[in-house]
């Protein structure tokens, strides 16, 4: 079985920047430059059958390129439990068309829907436990300090030209995403 997912790829000096902001919390997970990405949608475990699937289904979607800004920092959790730290992305109508493009692909190939709001965003950090929290109490200084550190990022738009459907791949170290399938996003040729 396949673990997959659509995401926009990062520029290289994006990833490099955000990555520069890791650091200063014992026992987090910090997401390396080279995983980072903008998920479009999550989709699960496939067999190889499904995945072809995915593939053809994906394939047959248009959009244009579009621009991309990666802005602010936040958090994923519930209540006082901090699960991630990200970078967001400006939830344009372009973005969101393309998420919603992609999810109706899968709907009609047999996939239940998202579910959840779609928030685009780069994940820069996982926690585990109750690294993210005090115990028993409020979220972790350092993760508050971490959050108003890079409430200001700011990164001069990228445009998106293509997608990407990932494969998660669990090593040693961690997940590492390997290319599936390349979309280019434009007109038809």
């Amino acid at each position: 079985m396949n673990r997959l997912f659509a995401a926009l790829p990062l520029p290289e000096d994006l990833a490099a920047r955000i990555a520069g902001t890791q650091g200063g919390i014992d026992g987090a997970r910090w997401v390396p430059p080279e995983n980072m990405h903008i998920t479009l949608r999550f989709i699960g475990e496939a067999s190889g059958a499904d995945t072809d699937d995915i593939v053809d289904a994906l394939h047959d979607l248009q959009a244009p390129p579009f621009p991309v800004t990666v802005s602010g920092a936040g958090r994923f959790g519930t209540g006082e439990r901090t699960r991630a730290m990200r970078m967001g992305v400006d939830r344009t109508a372009e973005i969101v068309a393309l998420h919603t493009k992609i999810d109706q692909a899968l709907i009609r190939i047999g996939h239940a829907p998202e579910g959840r709001k779609y928030t685009p965003h780069v994940t820069a950090v996982r926690f585990s436990g109750r690294v993210g929290q005090r115990r028993g109490g409020p979220p972790n200084t350092r993760v508050l300090h971490w959050l108003e550190a890079h409430s200001g990022f700011f990164a001069v738009p990228f445009e998106a030209r293509e997608f990407i459907l990932y494969e998660s791949l669990l090593g040693r170290y961690g997940p590492v995403y390997a290319p599936v399938a390349e979309f280019p996003l434009g007109l038809p040729a």
